[in-house]
């Protein structure tokens, strides 16, 4: 059931363009596809601490499909495993065969399927969905950690989404980063240059006030914790420093996702949980294709106080 909904939720998302009918599984703005409300669902399930594994969507009844939450999470796993890069080809080659009960036992049971990584992917894709989310740039490597012992330099990509660093923190670990670079952010077309050309937007890792992203500046660095455990607790910031880390994941939800820890061009923070940490420059999913630059940012363990 969760695959033929999920199907016709995919497919209702398009567009007409010089008369030809455009498939947008992910639609770029909610004026794509108005009163639709599946992205909006999947944010509000993530804030109320409802959202679901990618195993409950396949589990789901026939009969959950009269709510709005079950469309949005059976069109959420299609266009996860349609659109992801590690899913598609073994997605495709699947839908050439018969659409009966068997077809969730067949894709789990592909040889290109790795159970244990499908379910963070989804649990990632879920954390982070908006409007124009694109797995091409989107999609997170999952790389293998290490323990800080002493410092360690990462490069952090304008043009990507949630990056892993690499390196694994153990609740209260201490850790300051510094972030050295510039990047660009796209340009605004009304502005021009002295060479008539649009504007380019530059930044660097605190960040450009000209437009802000759930309640952060545009290019800010933002450094998280992946938690695959996350109890139910009353608030993903602990004593936060400032207001502004409450804008986006002031919230604790029972599903793994990201974490912000801390973000600007350098900072100090206390590992909240044992996790990996990722690092990404705060942007619409939908701009992430214009941004050209990196960021070296460089994470150095302090001692335990």
């Amino acid at each position: 059931a969760w695959y033929t909904e999920g199907l016709a939720e995919l497919l209702s998302t398009h567009r007409i363009e010089d008369g030809h009918c455009v498939l947008t599984p992910i639609p770029e703005s909610s004026a794509d596809v108005q009163q639709l409300g599946r992205i909006e669902a999947l944010r509000e399930a993530r804030l109320s601490g409802k959202a679901k594994s990618i195993e409950e969507v396949f589990a789901s009844p026939p009969d959950s499909h009269f709510h709005v939450s079950s469309y949005a999470w059976n069109w959420a796993a299609v266009a996860m495993l349609t659109e992801h890069p590690r899913y598609a080809a073994a997605m495709a080659k699947l839908q050439q065969g018969p659409l009966d009960q068997s077809f969730t036992a067949r894709l789990l049971a592909s040889a290109d399927i790795n159970q244990e990584i499908l379910v963070r992917d989804f649990d990632a894709f879920s954390d982070d969905v908006d409007y124009g989310y694109r797995f091409s740039h989107s999609a997170v490597d999952w790389l293998a950690e290490e323990s800080l012992t002493d410092q360690k330099t990462v490069v952090v990509n304008s043009s990507r989404g949630w990056q892993s660093a690499g390196i694994f923190l153990s609740r209260g670990d201490r850790v300051r980063f510094t972030a050295k670079g510039r990047f660009t952010l796209g340009s605004i077309s009304p502005e021009i240059d002295q060479s008539g050309s649009p504007l380019t937007l530059t930044s660097e890792a605190d960040g450009i006030t000209l437009e802000w992203y759930r309640g952060r500046p545009l290019g800010r660095l933002l450094v998280s914790q992946w938690i695959d455990h996350a109890p139910l607790v009353s608030s993903r910031v602990a004593k936060p420093k400032d207001d502004r880390l409450k804008q986006d994941h002031g919230h604790f939800d029972a599903r793994p996702g990201f974490f912000i820890l801390e973000t600007g061009q350098s900072a100090e923070f206390v590992a909240a949980f044992d996790g990996p940490l990722f690092c990404k420059m705060n942007d619409f999913p939908r701009s992430l294709s214009d941004n050209t630059g990196t960021l070296d940012v460089t994470f150095k363990r302090l001692d335990s106080q």
